[in-house]
């Protein structure tokens, strides 16, 4: 498969005719944020393609600090199932070597369907991401928040990632929108 990143046109591409499909509502940040963050240069759309079709997408926000924060992954639904999202996780953790990739997956004790939760914090889990130990609201989703590759403790991978939402989200938003919790 070849990578490439994405340009704007091609992320409101995806965001409409694969984003939608692939996250709820509640979890996704307006097409126009999104492209306001790239145009900043904190966010980059990354996709797989396979003679020329998408495959596989990954949407990250980089702060150029210890660790980048997966805001969006997803493997189109023709790759499913075969391993192709193992091997893009590994080619991410390998790119942005020797820092950590920040990963929430939805918390299945708040999810709507805990069974697909459960196999999200699965599938991470067999990619080698660690469990910080912290949860986070995120814009009342709740999240479990992992990292990948890298070398942060959970304080250190909590850290980096309210650093990355204070980065991408205006001053009056942050405080209300981003809290992280100890997971009991």
């Amino acid at each position: 498969m070849e990578q490439k990143i994405l340009t704007p046109e091609e992320i409101g591409l995806v965001y409409q005719n694969h984003m939608i499909r692939d996250f709820p509502p509640e979890e996704r940040k307006p097409l126009q944020s999104i492209q306001a963050l790239v145009r900043r240069g904190i966010y980059t759309g990354i996709g797989w393609f396979d003679g020329g079709k998408l495959k596989g997408y990954a949407f990250l926000a980089d702060i150029h600090g210890p660790a980048v924060l997966l805001d969006y992954f997803a493997v189109c639904p023709d790759g499913r199932g075969q391993g192709a999202g193992s091997r893009l996780l590994a080619e991410m953790a390998q790119g942005y070597a020797p820092r950590g990739i920040l990963i929430e997956a939805e918390d299945p004790d708040s999810a709507p369907d805990k069974e697909l939760a459960q196999k999200r914090l699965r599938f991470y889990d067999r990619c080698g991401a660690r469990d910080s130990g912290w949860k986070g609201l995120i814009f009342d989703v709740w999240y479990r928040l992992f990292c990948l590759g890298g070398n942060l403790s959970g304080e250190e991978t909590r850290e980096a990632s309210l650093q990355i939402y204070q980065a991408m989200l205006p001053p009056e938003f942050f405080p209300q929108k981003v809290a992280y919790f100890p997971v009991k």
